[in-house]
């Protein structure tokens, strides 16, 4: 097991302490955690679980806002969606504009944000299904 994986489990529990030069440590062993699957002398810190839980659900919440070019508060979770739905937007304007006689500076400018939207949320897309792929190859063994 990493380090990242053991301190989640040490971030949670009564049990942990600081040393300045090592970060979080077992307060009975007064070392970094070393345990393999799950901790023995695990205790939950009910109010500091329950915080990392609020902290992780709005760091979800910001990278969602952000992929989305804030489109998610009107319910587009997906970057490849808030993508199509900003490339079709910058098309429409381009053209409102050329029907009216004008060219505007910002529709290629939205056009080209709309792609990296795009190609952001089909990697995004991509991330997770691998991700999905290496859990049930892992439940698997």
């Amino acid at each position: 097991m990493d380090r990242a994986y053991r301190l989640s489990y040490c971030k949670k529990c009564t049990l942990r302490s600081f040393a300045p030069k090592q970060g979080i440590i077992c307060s009975l062993t007064n070392t970094l955690a070393d345990f393999d699957e799950n901790c023995e002398s695990f205790k939950e810190d009910t109010k500091e679980a329950e915080s990392i839980k609020i902290q992780e659900g709005l760091i979800k919440k910001e990278a969602q806002k952000t992929s989305t070019l804030g489109l998610s508060v009107i319910g587009i979770k997906s970057g490849v969606l808030a993508g199509i739905i900003v490339i079709i937007g910058a098309i429409t304007w381009f053209i409102a504009g050329l029907i009216s006689g004008y060219i505007f500076f910002y529709p290629p400018l939205l056009f080209i944000l709309g792609v990296v939207i795009f190609v952001k949320g089909l990697m995004n897309v991509k991330r997770r299904k691998m991700k999905a792929d290496e859990t049930i190859l892992d439940g698997e063994l």
